[in-house]
């Protein structure tokens, strides 16, 4: 399986590529509803007011993994 993913990503960057999604979604839907989704996840997370310093450094650490299952990238002075 990863031979025929490393083969289709490079005949998509040499490829004219049309993108549809169910229901006539438009790319701007898709990436509002995930950010939507991320930071409903984040508010989540942070919601909880009993933390103390130690709970707070691994609620920004779930913060940040939140961030990143959602492809956006935190840089790497998270990278612990």
């Amino acid at each position: 399986m990863e031979l025929y993913a490393e083969i289709l990503s490079a005949a998509l960057q040499y490829s004219k590529v049309e993108v549809s999604f169910p229901g006539g979604a438009s790319l701007q839907d898709v990436v509002e509803g995930q950010c939507y989704a991320a930071i409903c996840k984040i508010r989540q997370i942070i919601a909880d007011p009993a933390l103390d310093d130690p709970d707070c450094f691994r609620k920004i650490e779930e913060i940040v993994s939140a961030l990143n299952a959602f492809g956006i990238d935190t840089g790497s002075r998270h990278d612990f």
